[in-house]
This record gives structure tokens, sequence and C-alpha cells, in this order.
């Protein structure tokens, strides 16, 4: 089954996601890969769109590690 365009730029971003998060350097290569194919078939409209909501998840990402450590 061929996956929907809004499908496509959900797996867009968590791939973006997962290439800044991942925890190898080889890991990080993969995923930077996957999306870049998924982004083929984006527009550059929406790769920019989805590139600024993995850069907003990253940072919650972040921020919930950062407050989450003890003092």
């Amino acid at each position: 089954m061929k996956a929907s365009y809004e499908k496509n730029c959900e797996y867009y971003t968590k791939a973006l996601v997962l290439a800044v998060t991942a925890p190898t350097k080889e890991k990080c290569e993969e995923c930077s890969q996957i999306a870049a194919s998924i982004g083929e078939n984006l527009s550059d409209k929406d790769k920019e769109k989805y590139k600024i909501a993995a850069e907003l998840a990253i940072e919650i990402h972040l921020t919930k590690n950062f407050l989450s450590k003890p003092n």
C-alpha cells in the first residue's frame, strides 16, 4: 500500500528527528538518507514546513531532557 502524501510528510518529519537524535553516526546517516528519499516526493514548501516541525520537536525533546535532570 502506498502512503498518502500526508503520511509521507509525517514520515519525513520523523526521519529528520531521528537523524538528529540517532545514537550513532551510522544511524544518523541512515535516517538522513531515508528523509532525503521521502523528501523527493514532497514539495519544497512542505519540506521547509516539516523541517521546522522537526526542529521544534527536537527542541521540545531537548527541553524535556534538560528539565528532567536532577539538580
